[in-house]
This record gives C-alpha cells, structure tokens and sequence, in this order.
C-alpha cells in the first residue's frame, strides 16, 4: 500500500498511476473484510466488546469500503448483547439511515436481532467446557455479493 502511494504522489501521470490506485482500493477493501471476519471470529466466541471495537475500527479507518455496512450491524449486535441500549441504538440508526437494503435491517428499519443475550441457549457441554465446546451460533455479517 505504502508502494503504491508513494508512486502516486511522486508520478501521479504515470501510466500506472491508474493501476495503483486501483490495488490500493482493492487492498482496503481486503483488509476492511479482514477485520469484519475477526469480529465475527469475536462474536462466535462470546467476546462481544472486542467485536464492537473491530467494528467501530473498519467505521473509523475504512470509510467508503462495503465492509462498513457490516461493522455497523456487528457494532448493533454486539451492544445489544452488552446491553449498551444507547450505543446500539445509535449505531442501528446510522445502519438503517445508510444502509437500508442491509439484511439485518427490516422494511420498518428496525434492527434484526435474531441473537439476543436472553435467548441464548448453552447446552451442558458448552457450559462443563467454559464456552469451547458446542457454542450457540450467533449471526455472522458477511453480505458480500456471492461470485
């Protein structure tokens, strides 16, 4: 990425100028969907403040990547399973507000929560093996068009 930049800012009509930036789009996209994976990696695991803060840092540091969508409804989720009812509602505002065809948002725009904290049903191996063994399956935000 540094390469790239750096080729555009010292010969900006080069004839590669056009190619570097479009690797340079591509490699913040590529590491946007990374972080979105290890929140969902988070949310799995039952570590929902580490997947909110993944998710407010693809907001903060990714803007204009379609990554963002999906840290807004990671954000969403994690904060209602906190209980952090101002945050997430917050955060499902902004997501209904730009993102309205996401699916986490209904027709209403209201947030999809499918994964609440009361709901959550841990079997007796779950819970004999502190969280390793046979976790509930929270949603996982990855609404990338298939290919």
């Amino acid at each position: 990425f540094a390469q790239f930049s750096q080729l555009l800012s010292r010969y900006p009509n080069s004839p590669y100028a056009a190619d570097a930036k479009a690797r340079m789009v591509a490699l913040r996209n590529l590491l946007a969907r990374q972080e979105i994976m290890v929140a969902n990696y988070y949310l799995r695991r039952g570590a929902y403040l580490a997947a909110a803060n993944r998710g407010r840092y693809v907001v903060e540091n990714f803007q204009r990547t379609p990554a963002v969508a999906d840290a807004l409804a990671i954000m969403s989720q994690s904060y209602l399973l906190l209980e952090m009812d101002d945050l997430a509602n917050d955060s499902i505002d902004v997501l209904a507000l730009n993102y309205p065809e996401h699916p986490a948002i209904d027709s209403n725009g209201n947030f999809v929560d499918s994964f609440s904290r009361n709901g959550l049903r841990r079997s007796w191996i779950n819970r004999a093996s502190l969280g390793l063994f046979d976790p509930p399956v929270p949603p996982q935000f990855d609404n990338r068009p298939k290919l």
